[in-house]
C-alpha cells in the first residue's frame, strides 16, 4: 500500500465464501477494504477530515468493487456481518505501528463503516 501497511482484522476473510462477480469469480474482500482504507489515509494526509476521508475513500471502495462487477449491496451486507463481530470485541493487543485513524472513531454510532453509512 502507498500510503502505509494496511491492517484487516482476523475476523474477515480474505475471499467471500458467498460471493461471485457477475462473471462467477471469487470475489477477494481485502482487495476493496484495501482500496478503502489506502484512499482514506490518502485523503487525511492531505488535510480532510476522518469522516470526508472515509466519504471518499467509501466512494473508491464502491467504484472498485462495481468494476469489477461486484453487487454493492451484497458486499456491503456480507462485510457489515463481519464487522458486527469485529465492533463487539474486546481488543487485547494493539496493531504493530501506529493507524491512521484511531479505531474509536471508526465505530462510533453504528459503526462508521456499517453499510448504512456507505449509500447500500
Amino acid at each position: 500500500a502507498p500510503y502505509g501497511p494496511i491492517f484487516i482484522d482476523r475476523h474477515i476473510p480474505e475471499w467471500s465464501p458467498k460471493l461471485r462477480t457477475k462473471n462467477g469469480k471469487r470475489v477477494r474482500l481485502w482487495t476493496y477494504l484495501s482500496v478503502h482504507e489506502d484512499n482514506e489515509q490518502k485523503h487525511m494526509e492531505a488535510g480532510d477530515s476522518y469522516d470526508t476521508a472515509h466519504e471518499k475513500a467509501t466512494k473508491a471502495e464502491r467504484k472498485k468493487a462495481e468494476a469489477d462487477g461486484v453487487d454493492w449491496k451484497a458486499y456491503t451486507g456480507e462485510v457489515d456481518n463481519y464487522l458486527a463481530r469485529v465492533e463487539r470485541e474486546r481488543v487485547g493487543r494493539k496493531p504493530p505501528v501506529a493507524l491512521h485513524v484511531k479505531p474509536e472513531a471508526a465505530l462510533k454510532g453504528e459503526g462508521h463503516h456499517h453499510s448504512s453509512h456507505k449509500g447500500a
